[in-house]
């Protein structure tokens, strides 16, 4: 702790600079949605962009690159962007049309991208406040002081902010800044920001009422109501204006991919599963309402039950980073951190290469999508899948203070 405390800030430096140079020379494809919708909405189509491409002609080249498919998450995923795009937007024509239209010359003209660095700046943004808020969430300076380190050295964060460009970050801020205002017991305020962590992505729509439930044991009904209604005015006010929107209620709002947590279950007769995700969110529920569990612990397990019964996306661990580094800090279980970091590191590198150093502009041709991982059918993975599983009933046996 005291080389830690020695040289805290030269670390930090050294972090961030590490990010940014990760920023320019990295690329995933995943990127050209957020660009094109920036484009769409900065050339004022606020509320009409999700339906910009399913009314193209179909010999239209942005329809056949993408898609009617194409924006598949909440407003708030392509509002935040855009709008730091939109200062920028003069200066960046060449490299809107290179991703929108043929990012393949990226991986064929550049050793890096110095544009990267304002397509991936919302995130970066982002990344740099969970790293200014962590601290606030120990008693302890030097806590907060190692919560930092843990971050911005997080290969999860590495991945989503400065490599693949990913939304997961802004997310994952939300949800640190509900923790926050669980712990100053405000907890109007920890709705609203679950409410904007759903207008990301909808992993929102399952906490919300863990909060409710959190006070209506403690105040009643009345306040319990309270305490959610302004995230629930939140999340209307801003998805009202898309609700006439056709893509956005067939891709967006009732997309198949909010399912995907539920595919795993225990059949009980022959057409009828019950998702495993729904049997631990019901048991962190119901031990809410016990009192055997805190808000705090039970949004975080809630978080963690979706990547431990999910095929897994690697950018989705992000959204559970924050409360992991607090736990075990505030409870010195730091192997715990350890143990599910290098888990998430196996089920990463089983993927194929444009997740990890296919991302890499330089080695990009060397190693095309289509080479599998020799990881892939390890059982390191499952293994590795079996900790996330044997983590959440770990967590899940422990009471921690909100």
């Amino acid at each position: 702790m005291e080389i830690i405390k020695k040289y805290h800030k030269l670390l930090l430096v050294l972090g961030i600079a590490f990010q940014i140079f990760v920023s320019v020379i990295t690329y995933h494809p995943d990127l050209r949605a957020f660009v094109l919708a920036s484009k769409f909405i900065n050339e004022g189509e606020v509320f009409t962009f999700y339906d910009h491409v399913s009314k193209l002609h179909s010999s239209d080249q942005i329809k056949k690159i993408y898609g009617d498919d194409i924006f598949i998450y909440p407003p708030l995923s392509y509002l935040i962007p855009a709008t730091f795009y939109a200062p920028f937007s003069g200066v960046l024509n060449k490299s809107y049309d290179e991703i929108i239209y043929t990012d393949s010359v990226i991986y064929e003209k550049y050793s890096f991208y110095p544009s990267f660095l304002i397509f991936k700046l919302p995130f970066f943004v982002f990344n740099l406040l969970i790293l200014y808020f962590l601290p606030k969430m120990f008693e302890k300076e030097k806590n907060g002081r190692l919560a930092q380190l843990l971050w911005i050295f997080n290969p999860t964060n590495l991945l989503v902010t400065s490599g693949m460009g990913q939304v997961d970050v802004i997310l994952a801020f939300f949800l640190l800044m509900s923790f926050y205002f669980i712990k100053k017991r405000r907890l109007p305020l920890a709705g609203i920001f679950i409410a904007l962590s759903a207008l990301i992505k909808p992993t929102g729509f399952v906490l919300l009422p863990l909060v409710a439930i959190w006070v209506y044991r403690r105040k009643g009904l009345l306040e319990s109501v309270k305490s959610v209604t302004p995230g629930i005015l939140t999340w209307g006010i801003i998805t009202a204006p898309y609700i006439f929107s056709p893509a956005f209620r067939v891709f967006a709002l009732f997309a198949q991919h909010t399912a995907k947590t539920t595919y795993a279950g225990i059949a009980i007769s022959g057409g009828v599963s019950i998702p495993w995700f729904f049997i631990a969110y019901a048991v962190i529920a119901l031990y809410l309402f016990e009192k055997k569990l805190s808000l705090f612990m039970s949004i975080g397990l809630t978080n963690l039950s979706v990547l431990a019964f999910n095929h897994f996306h690697p950018q989705w661990f992000l959204w559970f980073t924050p409360f992991l580094i607090i736990y075990t800090l505030r409870h010195n279980k730091i192997y715990l951190y350890l143990a599910l970091v290098f888990s998430w590191i196996l089920i990463w590198l089983s993927f194929d290469p444009s997740l990890h150093a296919g991302m890499i502009i330089w080695f990009k041709q060397a190693l095309p999508p289509t080479m599998a991982s020799p990881l892939l059918e390890s059982s390191l993975v499952l293994l590795a899948r079996a900790v996330l599983v044997g983590s959440l009933v770990l967590l899940g046996s422990n009471k921690s203070d909100d």
